[in-house]
């Protein structure tokens, strides 16, 4: 305690911005003092006043959450500023958010890219993928897939997720780049290693319905395998979906099986699937009876070609009834490509 008593007295005489930080930090954490925020914030300011970026930062953080200051977004604009002008990408990140949000500043998406391109170009991944989502959107800049694109890979490259998802989507659809189904595949595989859902999803659906690639059971087995043992009902479905196209009697028992999992566990549109099993005998003996009563139980948010089915049902068309049902089965099953919202 004497030692930190005689390094505060030193700074106080001598105006060492770094010491002013480094005492600051102490109280901010309790690092060998009773921590202090109101403490923390005045050493900080000291350092802020005198220039130094870290002590901004920090000024910018306490303003913004309150911290023995009193909470005031302008005032953690004003300082985040001060570090961003100098160059601090992280500053200018948050400064970007800040505009696109309106939070201290006046809303402007045209300012929000701005500092976000220039935390991008200082390599920040986040800023790399918000700046290519707003060209692929024309947010604040004219859209242009080519540098949505470039953008998205700089930080993609990185391991940002959002961007691997990002590139994935764009290249199986198609829309603003060249559709490719070996890139997507690529981005969607360094997403889906993260663990993430959506790209893992694309994957089963990509693989089982050979979107742009070779039809590939056995991958897409593999990837809704994973989702399917976190309990994703949705993949259990697929699984049953594949097992259905395969077309052997061996294949039909594991698709009504899964089917069967997937409505305990909550699939509505599994048990549309199982009544087309039940009218064609492929669950048993041919019952329309059976069919009927699995699609009483479909939910009413299903899509409308879901209450098309049911409508055929009703109305004792069975033939074209067994016939929707395939055309959904042999179609995506409740996967919707990852769309890309506007960045929190």
């Amino acid at each position: 305690m004497a030692a930190l008593d005689l390094y505060r007295k030193e700074v106080e005489a001598n105006g060492d911005p770094c010491g002013q930080y480094d005492i600051g930090r102490m109280y901010e954490i309790g690092l060998g003092i009773k921590k202090s925020d109101e403490e923390a914030a005045k050493w900080y300011r000291r350092a802020a006043e005198q220039g130094s970026i870290g002590a901004q930062h920090k000024m910018g953080f306490m303003y913004l959450h309150g911290n023995g200051v009193e909470q005031s977004d302008e005032e953690a604009a004003k300082w985040f500023r001060k570090a961003a002008d100098q160059g601090d990408a992280d500053a200018q990140f948050i400064l970007g958010s800040f505009y696109s949000d309106g939070r201290g500043v006046e809303q402007s998406d045209e300012e929000a890219v701005e500092w976000y391109r220039r935390a991008a170009e200082q390599g920040d991944p986040s800023a790399q993928f918000k700046l290519g989502w707003a060209y692929e959107e024309g947010w604040g800049v004219e859209q242009s897939g080519e540098e949505a694109v470039r953008w998205y890979k700089l930080a993609a490259e990185q391991g940002d997720l959002d961007s691997q998802l990002s590139l994935g989507s764009l290249y199986e659809q198609g829309d603003v780049v060249e559709q490719s189904g070996e890139e997507a595949v690529r981005w969607y595989k360094l997403a889906a290693d993260q663990g993430d859902y959506l790209a893992q999803a694309a994957l089963g659906h990509i693989y089982g319905y050979g979107v742009g690639v070779e039809k590939d059971l056995k991958e897409a087995k593999k990837w809704y395998g994973i989702l399917a043992s976190k309990g994703d009902c949705n993949a259990v479905a697929n699984l049953g979906c594949l097992a259905y196209m395969e077309g052997s009697e061996q294949s039909y028992e594991e698709a009504r099986r899964l089917f069967e999992k997937a409505s305990d566990m909550g699939s509505s549109l599994s048990k549309v699937f199982l009544a087309s099993m039940c009218i064609d005998g492929l669950a048993g003996e041919a019952s329309e009876e059976k069919a009927l009563e699995l699609l009483s139980g479909v939910s009413d948010d299903e899509d409308e070609d879901v209450q098309r089915v049911i409508a055929l049902a009703k109305s004792g068309d069975w033939n074209g009834c067994s016939l929707e049902i395939k055309k959904l089965i042999f179609s995506p099953v409740e996967y919707v490509p990852p769309e890309l919202l506007p960045p929190d």
